[in-house]
């Protein structure tokens, strides 16, 4: 608006009403996450560089087991490659070498896939799916398999076995910036562990693998053993909870909220140095 006064007029600055604006922040504060659940991130980030980024992978020790069967099969080591194909897939496939049953009846036999060296089992391309084992936890793994069927299949002393179903390895590190990422297998009376994760909506889904001996019906699995993965490239598994995402909203609303405030203080003193000047 504008002010006359004698010798001219002086040109005011209409005060907007930062009320409303800390109004409509506090409200924003105090709206149920429910009602505008936000989404968790969860993310393969490589800096630089755009996808695939291809890595090569090393373990140790390697024990498996089926329920109802005695037999333990255990390798002596491991190695495989594979690729980041996406923000939250990979794609991979393993060797696992100096294998044999250290138990039970078959006790001492050496294991082998199909066109494979003796004590060698080799898989096929195994797909991968990064997911929230627990979001609370701030637990990320990868859902191996996720189509749920055969991915290995091999030989000991002569009588088949096989494997099937998705099943889950824990990750580390997360949010933190490497070229090295450990991924562990760990099972509880021969059923894989953990044995579940969480889809977008927080609502957990299992992941059980299965096993095949034989002419036998197929039985629960459980497998240890921990694999180091060396990426090509510096990249980070980025996890940040559902919570997280909408604390981050909140606080950014509130810096808002003050920074308008604070230019309307700022305008507002203006418009009173000027009036001064004005009457003076």
């Amino acid at each position: 608006m504008t002010v006359l006064w004698p010798g001219g007029s002086v040109a005011l600055v209409q005060p907007r009403v930062c009320a409303a604006v800390v109004i409509a922040a506090v409200a924003l504060l105090l709206t149920p996450v429910g009602a505008s659940a936000a989404s968790p991130v969860l993310e393969f980030v490589v800096p630089g560089k755009s996808l695939p980024v291809s890595f090569t992978t090393s373990g140790g020790a390697v024990n498996a087991e089926m329920a109802n069967f005695g037999t333990l099969v255990h390798c002596s080591a491991s190695h495989g490659d594979g690729e980041i194909t996406g923000t939250r897939s990979a794609v991979s496939s393993y060797v696992f070498t100096g294998c044999e049953t250290q138990s039970g009846s078959l006790a001492g036999a050496k294991c082998q896939s199909n066109d494979a060296s003796s004590g060698e089992i080799t898989t096929g391309s195994i797909d991968a799916e990064l997911v929230y084992i627990s979001q609370a936890r701030h637990e990320v793994g990868m859902l191996l398999n996720p189509g749920g069927g055969t991915y290995i299949v091999f030989e000991c002393g002569g009588e088949s076995a096989e494997g099937r179903g998705p099943f889950l390895s824990p990750i580390a590190p997360i949010n933190k910036e490497a070229t090295s990422f450990t991924a562990t297998l760990s099972s509880s009376a021969f059923t894989q562990t953990p044995d579940e994760y969480e889809n977008g909506n927080g609502e957990k889904l299992k992941a059980i693998p299965e096993g095949q001996r034989g002419s036998n019906g197929w039985v629960t699995t459980g497998v240890q053993t921990t694999i180091t993965v060396l990426s090509s490239a510096s990249g980070e598994v980025k996890a940040i909870t559902a919570e997280e995402v909408e604390e981050g909203k909140r606080q950014e609303a509130i810096a808002t909220a003050a920074a308008e405030k604070r230019h309307e203080e700022e305008n507002a003193a203006a418009n009173k140095r000027e009036l001064a000047s004005a009457l003076h």
